[in-house]
């Protein structure tokens, strides 16, 4: 399996915060469920992490953190799709929009709109937009819902970090 590793730099709003900061973003082969899926498999596997510190997936801390994957494979959980997933080729953009089915049992997929105080929003509906650029950078949009039907939207740019496999 091959993973493509990006530090990317997320500006955005969440329940009327602004913020800017750093994370990762990982684009990897797909992940087989051995049990199966209920949204087709996936032709890739994506995940977004950017917490205060980088810390453990499924607890982002601070104002616009996040926590994305479209498989829970990809922090090493048993194998549980969350998106579906389609890419253009004439834009080369991968579209990821979460599986509403799966999406409020899934504690991985969240974010949170303030400090380590920060009520965390279940992720339920909405679209990432992710395209890899020809020079290893990366650029993308979030225009996510929450519980509550909170929103986050975010831009992102980043760099390639590392590729795996």
């Amino acid at each position: 399996m091959t993973s493509w590793i990006y530090n990317i730099i997320l500006t955005g709003s969440v329940a009327g915060q602004t913020f800017q900061r750093s994370g990762e973003l990982i684009i990897s082969d797909p992940i087989i469920n051995p049990f199966g899926t209920s949204n087709d498999v996936n032709s890739f596997e994506v995940g977004i992490l950017s917490t205060d510190p980088l810390g453990s997936p499924g607890f982002p801390i601070g104002a616009g953190s996040i926590s994305f994957f479209t498989n829970n494979a990809l922090v090493g959980r048993t194998p549980f799709d969350t998106a579906y997933e389609a890419y253009d080729p004439a834009t080369n953009t991968f579209w990821i929009q979460p599986d509403r089915q799966t999406s409020l049992n899934n504690s991985l997929n969240i974010f949170t709109s303030s400090g380590i105080t920060g009520f965390p929003y279940n992720v339920f509906d909405g679209l990432i937009a992710v395209q890899p650029q020809n020079n290893g950078s990366i650029l993308g949009t979030i225009d996510l819902i929450g519980t509550a039907n909170v929103g986050y939207q975010a831009s992102f740019n980043g760099v390639l970090q590392e590729v795996i496999g």
